[in-house]
């Protein structure tokens, strides 16, 4: 909590915070914490509770004012529909190598658009051709949320492709035929 805390005040009121317990937490200790982050100003609690336990995650966000989003949870079309079919979050991290490939992204994305539950890229850890595809998507998308986990390609050493650069914090979506990147 101290941590959550001093990371608000150290990048301040304007930037989108979210908190990734990465399954940490039974579903009572999940409510716990998130009531004692509630006032700093976090947006997101993402999968706080292990993977797969739709129910606990029901549980917590029927008790938290905080946006609850799947991730480990969400790793095909059929466990995101399950998660929307039990009303257990706010929103869903999407992921290309989780789902399979842009078309399952979109078909992903729209259903939870359809079920009033919101979406957004989550992070693409790997080249900068997963990353471009995973932008396109997100382009692509006029209800997805406007911030994502994408970038991850600016800390691999050596990857085979070019094109595509984080500038002041944000990506553009490159112009140019396919992906808009090359092959180093």
């Amino acid at each position: 909590i101290a941590r959550v805390a001093a990371i608000r005040e150290a990048v301040g009121d304007a930037a989108v915070m979210t908190v990734d317990a990465n399954q940490s937490y039974t579903a009572k200790e999940a409510v716990t914490f998130g009531r004692a982050i509630g006032g700093l100003g976090v947006q997101i609690f993402k999968q706080p509770v292990p993977r797969g336990d739709i129910e606990a995650l029901r549980w917590v966000r029927d008790r938290s004012d905080l946006t609850i989003e799947a991730d480990e949870s969400a790793d095909s079309l059929e466990a995101i529909t399950a998660l929307l079919r039990h009303d257990a979050v706010d929103a869903v991290s999407l992921k290309l190598s989780k789902l399979g490939g842009i078309d399952s992204l979109l078909l992903a994305a729209n259903l939870c658009a359809a079920h009033g539950v919101g979406s957004r890229i989550g992070a693409h850890v790997g080249s900068r051709i997963m990353n471009a595809a995973a932008l396109h998507a997100a382009a692509a998308l006029p209800h997805i949320e406007p911030f994502a986990e994408l970038g991850e390609f600016a800390r691999l050493t050596n990857d085979v492709a070019t094109g595509l650069e984080v500038v002041d914090g944000g990506i553009s979506v490159p112009t140019e035929p396919g992906l808009g990147i090359s092959l180093a």
